[in-house]
């Protein structure tokens, strides 16, 4: 009998049925999972670009002083978010019950219990926090976007079980589109209204879809109202710590945003925030790839010993670190050129602002992989210690910058936070046996060569337009 490939029309039909079966969900899922850091460096580079080319329209359509309200916003969010702060994703991917379905519901209860609750608080709350930025006209902006918090907390779990799984590349694909709902919806309103509201519909269409397709995209099983003492006690023993810790991380993470806001108008407050946009964005990137990617490889390894969890501690972060170094001490060296290059003249003044705050992501590439290494090894309270660190540089550099330098005095005290707690995480990593000097030494001389380039950029272009050889830009 002849072969079905010999059969006419056979090796298409081979092919064709190998083309479907390649692009079915389970060989999709199987592919992204061979290449989950490919998939969530490229997931997160595309979205860093397509952010950038965002805040490029978003400039062009909108004054400087829609970035200023946002931020403003976005600030009173976070600070009543970490207020609040559980710890729920860490307790999560951390705990050996993570299978459990009860388990996973009681979670998702507190967890929409407590966003049930910061949504009543900002809204009826909106008058008194626009009133402590000093911009009381925004009490009918803060109002409209409380609501966010219970779309987060309708939010399903599984993407943290996902985690735990290890399917780091279908969360970014995930997260992914995502951005790009939030995104594409910001654009077309900001091109109807042209106001700051386009932001804050988008940010709605954002936390709608996040809540859908969490379920939609991780199927499974729903989630259900359950309580239950023993597992609330469990985390509370663990939130207690995490608490405190975001107490303190608010003062560092948020206070700049308050004097800064109060001490500006919402037109330079947009030029600050436009900036914290742009290294926010490194900040993310360095964020996700350790929570998405090292947090999990770094437990992994803790349970087997501290000898291994050492053995891979460097190598498992080695070549986005220097990559990432030597990119953001451009920015440091170049922020003013990055500016001029992307926006119009009315954002020149966001220049500065570049360069001090790129200082953060650099040294929280020191900062963040210790963090978890070291909660992977059972020692939670090192986080607590190094925000106490934090705290107590910004208590007296912060004071200090503004009375010699003003505010970007003030910014680059809280700039150089993070290097304040990298020393502070040195000599952890020295303690539990994981310190190496070159690992570390090398990233920052990359920064500095890439500042360097990058402040000669800048000078090469100012001669090349005072000479006349170039246009301003």
């Amino acid at each position: 009998m002849a072969d079905a490939q010999d059969a006419p029309g056979g090796g298409l039909n081979n092919r064709l049925r190998a083309f479907a079966s390649a692009l079915s969900p389970t060989s999709v899922r199987s592919a992204m999972a061979r290449s989950g850091l490919a998939v969530l460096i490229g997931s997160l580079a595309a979205t860093n670009i397509l952010r950038i080319g965002n805040n490029l329209i978003l400039t062009r359509l909108l004054a400087p002083e829609a970035f200023g309200i946002v931020g403003v916003i976005t600030s009173i969010s976070v600070i009543l978010t970490l207020v609040t702060d559980l710890g729920f994703n860490v307790f999560i991917v951390r705990s050996p019950k993570w299978q459990d379905v009860r388990f996973l519901n009681v979670i998702w209860t507190i967890r929409l219990i407590r966003s049930a609750a910061l949504t009543a608080v900002m809204f009826v709350g909106a008058g008194l926090f626009s009133t402590a930025f000093n911009k009381p006209e925004l009490t009918a902006p803060i109002m409209a976007t409380s609501f966010l918090f219970l779309l987060e907390g309708l939010r399903s779990l599984s993407p943290l079980t996902a985690l735990r799984e290890r399917r780091v590349s279908f969360i970014s694909m995930f997260e992914f589109a995502v951005f790009i709902i939030q995104m594409v919806v910001t654009i077309a309103v900001a091109l109807v209204i042209k106001s700051f509201w386009a932001i804050i519909i988008g940010m709605y269409a954002g936390g709608i879809a996040h809540a859908v397709l969490s379920y939609t995209l991780f199927p499974g099983y729903s989630h259900r109202i359950a309580f239950d003492r023993e597992i609330g006690r469990e985390l509370w023993a663990f939130a207690r710590v995490v608490i405190v810790s975001s107490v303190i991380t608010i003062i560092i993470g948020q206070a700049d945003k308050i004097f800064i806001g109060r001490a500006l108008s919402l037109d330079l407050l947009g030029l600050y925030m436009l900036a914290v946009n742009l290294t926010t964005s490194a900040l993310q990137l360095v964020a996700t790839y350790v929570h998405r990617v090292l947090l999990p490889e770094y437990s992994h390894a803790a349970e087997q010993s501290v000898a291994t969890l050492r053995s891979i501690y460097y190598r498992a972060r080695w070549r986005l670190t220097l990559a990432l170094a030597f990119l953001l001490g451009g920015g440091i060296g170049g922020g003013h050129l990055i500016v001029r290059i992307l926006f119009d003249e009315r954002y020149l003044g966001a220049g500065v602002f570049v360069s001090l705050l790129c200082l953060a992501p650099l040294f929280s590439l020191v900062t963040k992989p210790a963090e978890q290494a070291l909660i992977s090894l059972g020692k939670v309270r090192s986080a607590l210690e190094a925000n106490v660190v934090r705290l107590a540089w910004i208590v007296i550099a912060a004071p200090l910058g503004y009375h010699f330098f003003g505010v970007v005095g003030m910014v680059a005290a809280f700039a150089l936070i993070e290097a304040a707690a990298a020393l502070y995480w040195w000599v952890r990593l020295r303690i539990a046996g994981l310190f190496d000097l070159n690992g570390e030494l090398a990233p920052m001389a990359l920064a500095v060569l890439g500042a360097a380039i990058g402040l000669a950029a800048d000078k090469g272009v100012d001669w090349l337009i005072a000479q006349n050889f170039i246009p301003n830009f």
